[in-house]
């Protein structure tokens, strides 16, 4: 099994040819795992059914774009597909919300800057799993990982502290009010 470290440790290098021939293999279906680092949310990694959406004409996974013209999104650093290399989503949903009485009192005891892996299910794309640095509002109205908000999580499990990882923490969630036309 790769260890959550490992996961989200950015490569060395792009492996842009190898991404590139996964990626004129892929189908609708296929189960990926996708490394991809945003600058708001830091590296995470999304695994899920790949969904081949006719609007943008891309592939997704958990709705996050990881091609264009089946060349790897620049955010894109590293794609499996199927294999060992690919995460299952039933060991990744491992809620460990025992101790709480329901999964929104385990997001809410959730840190800027703990590790953290969040299933979520959303139509097209069915169940996804999302593991990364878990980021917050500064005033914790948002957590969110990977660009996905905590709140529509049904499974979550805290694997640690960036810092437990060696892990660089993504500075606090602060979305720019002014370009993007919200008053």
């Amino acid at each position: 099994m790769v260890k959550t470290a490992d996961l989200l440790t950015p490569p060395a290098r792009r492996d842009v040819k190898t991404m590139t021939s996964r990626l004129a293999e892929l189908k609708a279906g296929h189960h990926v795992s996708a490394t991809i680092r945003y600058e708001k949310y830091g590296v995470f990694r999304v695994e899920g059914q790949a969904s081949w959406s006719d609007c943008v004409k891309n592939f997704l996974v958990g709705g996050l774009t990881i091609e264009s013209g089946l060349k790897p999104d620049k955010a894109l650093l590293a794609l499996a597909v199927g294999g060992d290399d690919v995460v299952s989503i039933g060991e990744a949903v491992s809620a460990n919300y025992g101790e709480y009485e329901s999964v929104r009192e385990l997001i809410d005891s959730v840190g800027h800057g703990d590790v953290v892996r969040a299933t979520f299910e959303q139509k097209p794309y069915g169940q996804f799993t999302v593991t990364g640095i878990a980021v917050q509002t500064a005033d914790r109205a948002v957590t969110a990982v990977g660009s996905m908000f905590l709140r529509r999580a049904i499974h979550l499990e805290v694997l640690g502290t960036a810092s437990e990882f060696n892990l660089a923490t993504p500075k606090t969630l602060v979305w720019d009010v002014e370009s993007s036309g919200i008053a």
